[in-house]
C-alpha cells in the first residue's frame, strides 16, 4: 500500500479548524481594509505561462518555479509570487485606464525552495501595489498601508526597515565593477560577509573613500540625522538623489504621524534586477524573517506592454499566524452560539428550533442524541438545547453545569422576546 497518501508534500500543510478560521478572519480583514484605503481587488489564476516569469529581467529563478505542460505541450508554471501577475494584468488589460492603478490580491504561491524558518513552498499572500508615477507620496502611501495592516492583524510592536537599492547602486557605478562583480558585492552584504567584501574590494584596487562607504553600510541605520550627515558626504549624484528621497518619503511619514514605526538601514541589498528605488520590510519580535516586504519597481510592467512607475508590498499570511501564535496573542477562535441536539420522536422539531434560530443570525449546530457533551465542549459552544419530542426540551449549560427542562413554546418566546 503507498505510504505517501497519508501525508502533505514537503513545504505543503494542513490548516486544521483554529488556524484554518484565525486566516480566513485575518484575510477578510485585509482585503476590507485595503478596498477602504481604495486599492481594488483583482484575482489572477495560480497557473500562469512559464514565459510570464521566464524573461531578461531575471526576477524569478526558473529553479524556484514549479513547471508542467498543457495538453498542446506548452510550459506552464505555478505563480510564485503575486506581484508580477499584478503587473501583467496592468500590463495587458488595465493599461489604458485613468492612473493611479491601486490593486490588491490575496492568493496561494508556490516556490520550489529549500524549506526552512518561515518558508513553505505553498504559502499565502496578500498586498497592494499603485501604478502611477514615481512621485515619493506613494511610496509613504504604501509603506502606511503596510503600517495599518499589520496593526490590523493585531500586532503592535513592530518596527519597518527602510532602504534604497539606488543607493548601493550609485556606489558600484563609481567602483566601475561589471555586473557580475556587482553581483557577487551584493550577496555578500545581504550574507554579512564583510570580510569577503574587503578583501574583494582591495583585489580590484577600489579607491579608499569608496571601499570605507561599501565597508560601512551595516552603520548606515537610524532616521533623518544619518541620511543628512550622509547627503554631506563624497557621494556621485545617483547616491545622493536615493538619500533624497529617502528624506522626502520620511518628511511624508512624519505628515502620516508613522515616523515611530520607521528606521533607516541603507545596508539592505536585496534584488536589485526588480527594485529601482526605495525598499522596506517589517520586521517583529518572535520571528527570525520579515513578515512583509516591498519597494518600488519601476521596470516591471513595461515588460508586459505598458511602462508605468511602480511600487508596493506584500505580506505573508501564514508568518503573520505565526507572530500572532508566537506572541501569545488573544485570538478569536471557531465557536457555536448553540447545540440543537434531538431524540428520535424530536427530530423535525429540533429542525425547525435551529433553523428559526440562524434566521435570528445565531450559529447553531445539529446533531442526534448520540453526541457527546465532549464535542460541544471541544467545539466551544456553551450549551445544549436537547429536544425531546415535539413539545418538550431540556436546556444544558455547559458553563455552569445546569440542566433546566421546558417546553418548545417557552424557548421560542424567550428567544423573540
Amino acid at each position: 500500500m503507498p505510504k505517501w497518501k497519508y501525508y502533505n508534500p514537503e513545504g505543503m500543510q494542513d490548516k486544521l479548524f483554529d488556524r484554518c478560521f484565525i486566516k480566513r478572519n485575518l484575510e477578510s480583514k485585509l482585503i476590507q481594509a485595503f478596498k477602504d484605503n481604495g486599492y481594488y481587488e483583482i484575482d489572477t489564476p495560480a497557473i500562469e505561462f512559464y514565459d510570464v516569469f521566464s524573461n531578461d529581467s531575471k526576477i524569478i529563478s526558473p529553479e524556484s518555479l514549479f513547471k508542467f505542460v498543457d495538453e498542446k505541450g506548452r510550459l506552464l508554471a505555478l505563480r510564485p509570487e503575486l506581484t508580477i501577475p499584478a503587473a501583467r494584468v496592468v500590463g495587458t488589460k488595465l493599461k489604458d485606464i485613468s492612473l493611479p492603478i491601486k490593486i490588491s490580491y490575496l492568493g496561494n504561491c508556490y516556490q520550489f525552495t529549500d524549506v526552512g524558518p518561515g518558508q513553505q513552498r505553498e504559502f499565502t499572500q496578500a498586498g497592494v501595489e499603485i501604478f502611477a508615477t514615481n512621485n515619493p507620496f506613494y511610496d509613504a502611501q504604501i509603506i502606511k498601508m503596510a503600517i495599518e495592516t499589520i496593526k490590523l492583524a493585531g500586532i503592535d510592536e513592530f518596527t519597518i526597515e527602510l532602504g534604497q537599492v539606488e543607493f548601493f547602486k550609485g556606489l558600484m557605478e563609481q567602483t566601475k565593477f561589471d555586473d557580475e562583480t556587482i553581483e557577487l558585492v551584493r550577496t555578500m552584504i545581504e550574507a554579512k560577509d564583510y570580510f569577503g567584501v574587503e578583501e574583494l574590494l582591495d583585489s580590484k584596487k577600489v579607491d579608499i573613500s569608496i571601499k570605507e562607504k561599501i565597508l560601512n553600510m551595516p552603520s548606515y541605520l537610524g532616521d533623518k540625522k544619518t541620511l543628512l550627515k550622509l547627503q554631506k558626504s563624497d557621494l556621485n549624484i545617483r547616491s545622493k538623489n536615493a538619500i533624497t528621497n529617502l528624506l522626502n518619503i520620511l518628511d511624508i511619514l512624519e505628515q502620516f504621524e508613522l515616523s515611530s514605526y520607521i528606521s533607516v538601514d541603507l545596508g539592505m541589498v536585496k534584488k536589485l534586477n526588480y527594485y529601482t528605488g526605495m525598499i522596506f520590510k517589517g520586521l517583529t519580535y518572535g520571528l527570525g524573517y520579515p513578515i512583509l516586504s516591498g519597494g518600488r519597481y519601476d521596470n516591471l510592467s513595461e515588460i508586459y506592454g505598458k511602462a508605468l512607475c511602480a511600487t508596493g508590498f506584500s505580506i505573508g499570511i501564514d508568518s503573520l499566524l505565526n507572530a500572532l501564535q508566537r506572541q501569545n496573542k488573544q485570538i478569536s477562535k471557531p465557536s457555536m452560539d448553540t447545540l440543537v441536539m434531538f431524540s428520535k420522536s424530536g427530530r423535525n422539531s429540533a429542525i425547525n428550533i435551529a433553523k428559526q434560530l440562524r434566521e435570528q443570525g445565531l450559529s447553531v449546530d445539529l446533531v442526534d442524541e448520540s453526541v457527546t457533551r465532549e464535542y460541544a465542549k471541544m467545539k466551544n459552544i456553551p450549551g445544549i438545547i436537547h429536544v425531546i419530542d415535539d413539545e418538550n426540551i431540556k436546556i444544558i449549560n455547559l458553563l455552569e453545569d445546569t440542566t433546566i427542562k421546558t417546553t418548545i413554546e417557552q424557548l421560542m418566546k424567550g428567544q423573540s422576546s
